[in-house]
């Protein structure tokens, strides 16, 4: 073969690579566009055995006309446990009590409970959301609103419904929702990590020697 010809063969190899590469590309953004990554996230998520979320939470009162915005974390257990702190105030369950700690009154409320009634429960959810909730899409990959299915337990106070906007990496970006005083919230999900279990030293409280302990 002639160095031309070798030239022109080795294009058209070239080309026809650059081609195929080109339609499998187009068929694997294809498929991942009719892919409903809401709905893989959510599984993803259910099965966890720990899920660990950095957050900011924002608060907009109407009635006073101003913006607070707090950092967090929380860390979710399969099996229930979860330890959500936002800014100094903890709130932790170990399956046995329920923990409500507030650095700036250094008093921390306990109770016995099996179900605890969870303050940060909006946050909690997201393990088991097709329970609490149905799910419409108002942008595919991108929106949902999310409406509470009537139920008569422990998350009947969860916000009626929530907008969840999911990040181009498919991720929680934040959601949105009207408390009972039709103020906004929005929490922020900054980091997201999924492992298999958790470490037990999360659930385990630990509060200063002089905080006042409230028992119910």
């Amino acid at each position: 073969m002639s160095p031309k010809r070798c030239i022109m063969f080795m294009k058209n190899i070239i080309s026809t690579s650059l081609l195929i590469l080109f339609l499998l590309s187009s068929l694997v953004a294809d498929e991942s566009q009719n892919i409903d990554h809401f709905t893989e996230l959510k599984q993803q998520l259910k099965d966890a055995g720990c899920v660990s979320i950095e957050l900011i939470s924002v608060f907009e009162s109407s009635v006073f006309d101003t913006i607070d915005s707090t950092d967090g974390l929380a860390i979710i257990s399969r099996d229930g446990r979860y330890s959500i702190r936002l800014g100094t105030d903890l709130y932790l369950y170990d399956l046995q009590k329920s923990y409500s700690y507030s650095e700036g009154t250094n008093q921390v409320i306990i109770e016995d409970v099996a179900d605890p009634e969870m303050l940060g429960k909006e946050i909690s959810f997201v393990k088991n959301i097709d329970e609490l909730y149905t799910t419409k899409t108002l942008k595919k990959n991108k929106i949902y609103k999310l409406i509470r299915i009537d139920r008569d337990d422990k998350f009947s106070d969860t916000p009626d419904s929530m907008l969840i906007y999911i990040s181009n990496n498919n991720r929680f970006d934040s959601l949105s929702f009207y408390d009972i005083n039709e103020d906004l919230n929005f929490i922020y999900f900054i980091n997201q990590e999924i492992s298999d279990t958790c470490e037990d030293s999360y659930f385990i409280p630990d509060f200063p020697d002089s905080v006042e302990k409230v028992r119910f």
